[in-house]
């Protein structure tokens, strides 16, 4: 099982993020209630962060995050 600490500067995601998903380790997931849209993440060995193409134009309706 693989865990992440955080440090230095916050990660920007799109508005209001409510739900967090690492998927496998990998990849880092939030859903963002404010813009319906997902924030995406890849996980370095390290477990440093870049940001990667996310998804936009989710039903606003959308209360919770799940990925494999």
């Amino acid at each position: 099982m693989r865990s992440l600490t955080l440090f230095g500067a916050p990660f920007a995601t799109a508005a209001t993020p409510i739900d967090v998903d690492l998927a496998g380790g990998d990849f880092l997931y939030t859903l963002n209630t404010g813009s319906d849209s997902i924030s995406a993440f890849t996980v370095g060995s390290d477990g440093s962060l870049s940001a990667i193409a996310g998804a936009a134009g989710l039903p606003a309706a959308l209360v919770g995050l799940a990925a494999a």
